[in-house]
C-alpha cells in the first residue's frame, strides 16, 4: 500500500543531545515528503532545522504510529 513520508514516519534532529526546532525555508522541497510511494520504492526527502551551533547533527527516524520506540534510521551529518 502506498504511503507518504509525512504519514509514515517522524524525524527529529539533535545537536549535542538536544532536539532542534523545525525551520521554515523556501530552499527546502517539502512536497517530496507528501508524495505517496509504494513499498520498495525510494525518494529523497528534505527537512529544515534551526541549528543551535556548528556541531554535528544527528537525525533519527521512527515510525509515526508504532507501539515500539525503535529507530528505523539514524544518520549524523556535519553542520557545515
Amino acid at each position: 500500500k502506498a504511503t507518504s513520508f509525512m504519514v509514515a514516519v517522524t524525524a527529529k534532529a539533535f545537536q549535542q543531545g538536544v532536539e532542534l526546532e523545525m525551520a521554515v525555508s523556501t530552499d527546502v522541497d517539502k512536497a517530496s515528503g507528501m508524495k505517496e510511494i509504494k513499498p520498495g520504492a525510494t525518494i529523497k526527502v528534505q527537512e529544515a532545522y534551526v541549528l543551535a551551533d556548528e556541531s554535528e547533527v544527528t537525525v533519527e527516524v521512527k515510525e509515526l504510529f508504532s507501539l515500539s520506540d525503535d529507530l528505523i534510521a539514524t544518520q549524523t551529518f556535519p553542520a557545515k
